[in-house]
């Protein structure tokens, strides 16, 4: 008995995701700076407890590569739902809990990298704010073949900034 074999499926797939990426009257343009995990702290040797005031077990400073060009599309979810309120203001919940998912052109997106954009605010879309999101994990979509990889972000606060 063989195994089945996706690898020319999932290519075309790849190259159909990247073009959707292109062309999609959603998707936008953003930097893409990719966290090079293997250069993390280490904070306490092997063998030495954690002592108190030291950065707790899972915080790392992290070094980022050079920032990237890079297409992204935010998938459409009910995390990013706007509630509307009596005022007629909306709230966007992309500040609660949920993270956003976003896709990118980025092949290889390791955990903990940081993607920013530059959103249009205000009337007539006058104003500018740039943000910026923290990838907590990736997840593949598509069964077999994989299609691509849904990335799961939670904003960055600027400084001063409050959910």
């Amino acid at each position: 008995m063989s195994n089945r074999d996706y690898s020319e499926n999932s290519a075309v797939l790849s190259a159909d995701f990247l073009t959707m990426l292109e062309s999609h009257p959603e998707s936008f343009a953003c930097l893409f700076f990719g966290s090079e995990l293997s250069t993390a702290e280490v904070v306490a040797p092997d063998g030495v407890t954690d002592v108190v005031g030291s950065i707790e077990g899972s915080e790392r400073k992290i070094e980022y590569a050079d920032p990237l060009p890079s297409r992204a599309m935010i998938v459409p979810d009910e995390g990013l739902s706007l509630f509307a309120f009596e005022s007629g203001h909306g709230e966007d919940s992309k500040s609660g809990n949920n993270p956003v998912v976003i896709l990118l052109r980025e092949t290889t997106v390791p955990k903990q990298s940081i993607v920013t954009w530059t959103e249009k605010t205000g009337p007539g879309n006058t104003d500018e704010k740039s943000v910026s999101f923290y990838v907590l994990e990736s997840k593949p979509f598509g069964k077999a073949p994989v299609a691509g990889m849904k990335h799961y972000c939670i904003p960055l606060l600027s400084e001063g900034e409050q959910e």
